[in-house]
């Protein structure tokens, strides 16, 4: 009996290779994203502190340079909370561009994997109209022999 072999099967391995590489990068994007997002996070946390600290600053006798300290650090953090911004939306684009990467790259993929199907359902079909032809060839033969049989008895 036949094996079925596809002669596509290193082009589709390599895509399959390329599909898995895409997807890699999409999970790094994603990771870089939410780390971005954790920076933002933190940089609000300590701004929110700052403010109570600084509100705190007003019940008891402070100098003025430490509420202009706390107060440079405020306007600091709100500066860094405005890049974590900026980098949120960078790391946005790169996911966006990981994943159009990816699907280009799966699309590619499943394209050949439905050329493989369509192989696959060719083969099967051409092996059994094999298995009938053989079968109808033994009936062929087998009414022959019997008809042969009878004619000399």
């Amino acid at each position: 009996m036949k094996k079925f072999r596809f002669g596509l099967e290193p082009l589709m391995q390599a895509r399959r290779i390329t599909e898995n590489e895409a997807l890699r990068n999409l999970a790094e994007a994603q990771k870089k994203l939410q780390s971005e997002i954790q920076v933002k996070k933190d940089f609000q946390d300590q701004l929110e502190q700052s403010l109570l600290d600084r509100e705190r600053l007003g019940t008891t006798p402070t100098p003025a340079s430490g509420f202009q300290f706390l107060q440079n650090f405020i306007i600091g953090t709100k500066q860094r909370i405005i890049r974590a911004d900026q980098a949120i939306l960078r790391a946005n684009r790169g996911v966006d561009k990981a994943m159009r990467m990816y699907l280009h790259a799966k699309k590619l993929t499943r394209m050949i994997e439905n050329l493989k199907d369509k192989a696959f359902s060719e083969f099967k079909l051409q092996l059994k109209k094999a298995e009938q032809k053989e079968q109808d060839e033994l009936t062929v033969m087998r009414s022959r022999l019997r008809s042969d049989e009878e004619g000399i008895l």
